[in-house]
């Protein structure tokens, strides 16, 4: 049998990632050229070792904002904020099989 387990107190920051998570992926949907962040962006909001695993595991994509191979890379911060919460709830759900 699996269950979950977590101290109640880290219940309101669950759900308060949740809630994140919810409109920021809203606030993509509703108007795309404001979920935009440019890598450098991204880097410094959520740190440059993070953003790049994240990638490496496919977790993460990105578009090009022009045609040409230098062209600035782009992130979703809904995604970015998405991953983030994801990890800080990972962090506190501690999962056993009995």
């Amino acid at each position: 049998m699996n269950y979950v387990c977590f101290p109640i107190s880290k219940l309101q920051d669950i759900l308060s990632a949740a809630a994140e998570t919810a409109v920021s992926k809203y606030i993509a949907a509703a108007n795309p050229k404001d979920d935009l962040v440019s890598e450098r962006q991204a880097y410094r909001r959520f740190g440059e070792a993070r953003i790049r695993r994240w990638a490496r595991e496919g977790k993460l994509t990105y578009i090009r904002s022009g045609v040409e191979k230098n062209s600035k890379k782009l992130y979703s911060l809904a995604q970015l904020i998405a991953l983030e919460q994801s990890e800080m709830i990972g962090s506190i759900i501690e999962i056993k099989t009995m």
